[in-house]
């Protein structure tokens, strides 16, 4: 349905950093988790629905613009799958 999710990084932030990024964020940082840099829209659409069908807790979702298409039709889908199995969704 997509193309190949595009290779990963790991970003690290230093110590350094952190407290931009808290002021910038406005949300505390916590050690374990991780960013994974996606760099091109459409090319990362599978990554972005694969970490919404594996959410367990919440999902907080900010995107500019989703068609009626396709693709706005999966993400939609997998929202709505994950609200149904008790998962907080707040869109953006």
């Amino acid at each position: 349905m997509f193309d190949q999710p595009p290779p990963r990084s790991r970003v690290r932030i230093d110590p350094y950093q952190r407290p931009r990024a808290r002021a910038h964020q406005r949300a505390e940082l916590r050690e374990g988790n991780s960013l994974v840099l996606l760099r091109n829209g459409y090319a990362t659409f599978a990554d972005w629905l694969r970490a919404i069908r594996g959410a367990e807790r919440w999902i907080h979702l900010e995107n500019y613009i989703f068609f009626d298409g396709e693709i706005g039709r999966a993400f939609a889908d997998a929202l709505a799958e994950r609200v149904e199995a008790g998962v907080t969704v707040r869109v953006l």
